[in-house]
């Protein structure tokens, strides 16, 4: 049993990444495609903030994100049982050799 996860879970065969997820983000950074739109920082809480090169500095020049991290995961009762995480990864490396096989005869078929 997959525990509920606060933030957008994307996967090809669960939750294929559409524009919709990213709806919060380019309100946040803007429209422009090479970044000259003016940026809104979401402040203390915020999942997308500013900066100051002096705060980055304070932090040895770490970019860490831990502030995105989903409290609800730390707490390990929260988790789902490890045979259910396992064959969650289980699945997802099977459909990610599936889809390097076909790659691997796509490009074999090209050559």
């Amino acid at each position: 049993m997959r525990p509920a996860l606060s933030k957008p879970y994307i996967n090809v065969t669960v939750k294929p990444a559409r524009k919709s997820l990213f709806k919060e983000f380019i309100a946040t950074f803007g429209k422009s495609p090479y970044g000259r739109t003016k940026r809104q920082d979401q402040g203390e809480t915020g999942r997308f903030r500013c900066f100051t090169r002096d705060q980055i500095k304070k932090r040895n020049d770490s970019l860490d994100i831990s502030w995105l991290q989903d409290d609800s995961v730390r707490n390990g009762d929260s988790l789902a049982e490890p045979s259910d995480i396992a064959d969650e990864i289980l699945a997802q490396l099977s459909l990610a050799t599936q889809e390097m096989q076909e790659l691997a005869r796509l490009l074999a078929e090209s050559d």
